[in-house]
């Protein structure tokens, strides 16, 4: 299966610094790859967008999205969200996710990490992608700063859950009743 992502072209061996990260989603190119060739490429370090962005890199400049990532940093958190308690997560609620994976500054006791899920399609309602996103960071104590549709996601080293071949059962549907109760926080 085959999916579109918005990627930087050269992988990472730890997190960009500030100066890096500017120059990363001015430079990042919309590619057509693979599900199981996304993977591995977040294992090699490789920023990525999920959202497709085109003529800026703005959230304004968002037309379309299929993956799905949640940053888990458990910082500023009551609850914190380790590995074993999303995955548990995941299987009560029978979402699969395509890859779990440890960031940069993961430690067993510090559980930072992502996880990607896959829609059964591309979406372009930019108020179901605010639904979608907004829900899953809910549901697995996602950073609510990273709502917005132009996040990007630094790769990592470790790889807990790669699925590389994600089947039909393991997509995620976009029309799910979980997604329509969904209220974004306002600000200001």
């Amino acid at each position: 299966m085959k999916i579109d992502v918005m990627v930087y072209p050269v992988g990472h061996i730890r997190k960009p610094s500030a100066e890096e990260q500017r120059k990363i989603l001015p430079n990042m190119i919309k590619e057509r790859i693979e599900v199981c060739d996304a993977v591995k490429l977040i294992k090699r370090g490789y920023v990525f967008c999920p959202g497709i962005l085109e003529n800026g890199i703005s959230q304004e400049n968002w037309v379309s999205q299929q993956l799905f990532g949640v940053d888990v940093d458990n910082e500023n958190y009551a609850e914190k969200h380790s590995v074993r308690d999303n995955i548990k997560l995941c299987e009560q609620l029978h979402f699969v996710p395509i890859s779990i994976y440890g960031s940069f500054s993961y430690t067993y006791s510090n559980q930072k990490h992502h996880m990607l899920f896959l829609l059964d399609r591309p979406i372009t309602d930019q108020n179901l992608q605010i639904r979608i996103q907004g829900t899953l960071n809910r549901i697995f104590g996602g950073d609510p700063g990273t709502l917005s549709a132009n996040h990007c996601f630094n790769g990592g080293p470790v790889n807990f859950f790669p699925n590389y071949y994600p089947s039909e059962r393991h997509l995620i549907h976009p029309d799910s009743a979980l997604f329509a109760s969904y209220e974004p926080i306002r600000i200001g």
